[in-house]
């Protein structure tokens, strides 16, 4: 709102209308935007170089149950064919387990 209400004013100012100046606006907007971002991020990595690796570690990872997977403690297979097969098997198809079907496949082609 302050960078809109600053732009608008110094296009009244000078006495030149908005779509002349629409390219420097856009510009001194980018710029000032960039500013803020960067600002943000050095703030943030301070932040977070101020904290203890235990708190780093803690925040850094986040967990996301995966069904079956998840439900038994461990597992062994004796081979890697059956492994992959148990996966083909049990595992829901968005984990990324198993054959790709016919529209993967294309998108794999066509790449």
């Amino acid at each position: 709102m302050r960078i809109r209400w600053a732009l608008g004013l110094r296009a009244i100012i000078e006495g030149q209308s908005r779509a002349a100046n629409f390219s420097f606006d856009l510009l001194t907007y980018l710029i000032m935007k960039q500013r803020d971002w960067l600002a943000d991020f050095k703030d943030q990595c301070r932040r977070n170089l101020e904290r203890t690796v235990e708190e780093r570690m803690l925040h850094g990872f986040c967990y996301v149950y995966k069904p079956v997977m998840d439900d038994a403690p461990w597992r062994s297979f004796n081979s890697t064919a059956e492994y992959r097969q148990w996966c083909i098997e049990n595992l829901p198809k968005y984990l990324g387990y198993g054959e790709p079907d016919a529209q993967q496949l294309k998108v794999i082609d066509e790449a």
